[in-house]
């Protein structure tokens, strides 16, 4: 509640227009709902009745739009005037392009970035270049990525309809990464707007949960996405890899007496071992659907990951969950 109502006076203080705002609630209880009834009638809710979390919850909230295009934004940002407007623009001089996000700047610390898209590493783990950096040299034009952050994220709606939306079993984390890199290989380009600016509070949500499931849903939404997407001559160089780093994190909780998470790593293998004739499934469709010379072309931004910041993050990580 503490980030809604200066979420929502950004939201309807646009130089865009012609834009509907559909809020999902996620059984809260802490009274948002009573409050954007009360100072924003105009905005259509939908109530469930239990937290459907991230993906799933966006997926409802999409079936009720009627716009060609969709954007999702996250409750604890603070967007700027011409957000909207940025976004709208290159989507529309653009046809390529599928799903785009704001360059996403830290509400705590306005001058330094939070993301400005992401790209995978032959370790199978994700790099979100510049986070935590000053943004010394902007650029304008749109900048290529593989993954998007999903606190502002536009897509077309025929393009979403056509992945089928977010996966429905990744409740948290990497669900926006995913759906971008299912995107390029539909064809369709991922980019950042950079004037598109909105400042980001970062983990309303997820600090509130309990590590052990923030820890649980992150390895294994991101090992699956590899299962879903990757090439077989792709996953015998990656999966290796990827798998000894769970082994490490696994231990590395338990060496820092956190063994609950150590064990959720290994229930997160675990879940993506049962569940692997699903997850055939959906790589089949995803196959099916793909285009090849799409496949050749986001290589370029599968790229190897800098010690330094392996390090630097992993110990990071494992001090904050």
């Amino acid at each position: 509640m503490k980030h809604i109502p200066e979420c929502f006076r950004s939201i309807f203080s646009q130089s865009y227009e012609n834009y509907e705002v559909i809020m999902v609630d996620n059984a809260s209880s802490d009274g948002s709902g009573d409050y954007v009834k009360k100072h924003y009638p105009q905005v259509r809710q939908i109530r469930s009745e239990i937290n459907l979390a991230y993906g799933p919850g966006n997926n409802i909230g999409a079936d009720t739009s009627s716009g060609e295009l969709l954007l999702f934004l996250n409750h604890d940002t603070i967007v700027t005037s011409e957000f909207l407007n940025e976004l709208v623009k290159v989507m529309e001089r653009h046809p390529e392009i599928g799903v785009a996000q704001s360059k996403i700047m830290m509400a705590s610390e306005p001058g330094l970035i939070d993301s400005i898209g992401a790209y995978l590493t032959w370790t199978g783990m994700w790099v979100h270049p510049n986070h935590g950096e000053s943004d010394e040299e902007p650029s304008s034009d749109p900048l290529q990525v593989l993954g998007t952050c999903g606190a502002s994220l536009i897509v077309r709606t025929t393009l979403f309809d056509a992945l089928g939306g977010f996966d429905p079993d990744f409740l948290i984390y990497f669900d926006d990464l995913d759906l971008a890199w299912r995107a390029r290989l539909m064809g369709s380009e991922a980019v950042v707007v950079p004037r598109s600016i909105v400042y980001h509070w970062g983990g309303a949500t997820t600090q509130v949960l309990p590590s052990v499931f923030t820890v649980f849903h992150s390895f294994k939404n991101r090992l699956c996405s590899l299962l879903k997407i990757l090439t077989v001559r792709e996953l015998v160089l990656v999966l290796p890899i990827h798998l000894a780093i769970c082994i490490a994190g696994c231990l590395a909780y338990i060496l820092r007496l956190k063994p609950a998470n150590g064990l959720a790593i290994l229930r997160a293998l675990l879940w993506n071992a049962t569940s692997i004739r699903g997850t055939v499934d959906k790589r089949r469709r995803i196959f099916n659907t793909s285009r090849g010379d799409q496949r050749q072309s986001y290589k370029d931004l599968i790229r190897p990951l800098p010690l330094s910041y392996f390090l630097r993050t992993s110990f990071d990580y494992v001090a904050k969950w």
